[in-house]
């Protein structure tokens, strides 16, 4: 995993606050933050790619505490870049499992539905996402440690079948998302 910081530096600023308002809100909860996706792989666009993000914490969060990360990713997103943003349970990556839980997520495809009811989609936090081996494998090979441990001795080595069944389902998920538009 690389650890020195490709990306422009007019990006630092919007990572700087989006990391410190994260940490206000997990307190002593906050394990590490973890950049990876364009962003960490030095391809980011900012016309059009999102900054990708993982959190791992030491225990799960507050339902209060949700809906201030809610309302901070529906404010900061898109102020001036996209937010795709995982948090995760440290005792969760000891015992890798696909698809792998999380305690919340934001991106701007749950925009829409997070403004419209931030209660059920609060509520909903918890499931498990496929995209997690992908993302996690992402940032194991050329991910960026933001601040905490260094990733490789907190996310567990992902299974190849699990990556490759990871890219598949969203891959998938793409193709019905676009066949809906058309």
């Amino acid at each position: 995993m690389k650890n020195e910081n490709p990306f422009n530096e007019s990006v630092q600023p919007f990572l700087d606050n989006l990391l410190y308002e994260i940490k206000q809100i997990t307190g002593n909860q906050f394990v590490g933050c973890y950049l990876h996706g364009s962003l960490a792989m030095g391809s980011f666009q900012s016309a059009n790619s999102d900054v990708d993000l993982l959190v791992v914490l030491n225990k799960t969060m507050s339902k209060q505490q949700k809906q201030k990360l809610a309302v901070l990713f529906l404010c900061q997103s898109n102020q001036p870049y996209p937010i795709e943003i995982s948090f995760l349970l440290e005792s969760h990556l000891k015992k890798w499992e696909h698809p792998f839980p999380y305690i919340f997520h934001y991106s701007e495809y749950w925009r829409e539905h997070m403004e419209m009811s931030k209660e059920q989609v609060i509520e909903e936090s918890g499931r498990k996402d496929a995209d997690l081996a992908a993302h996690i494998a992402v940032l194991l090979d050329r991910g960026i440690t933001l601040e905490g441990p260094p990733a490789d001795s907190i996310f567990p080595a992902i299974p190849k079948a699990d990556y490759i069944s990871s890219i598949q389902s969203d891959s998938l998920a793409l193709h019905k998302y676009n066949k809906n538009i058309l």
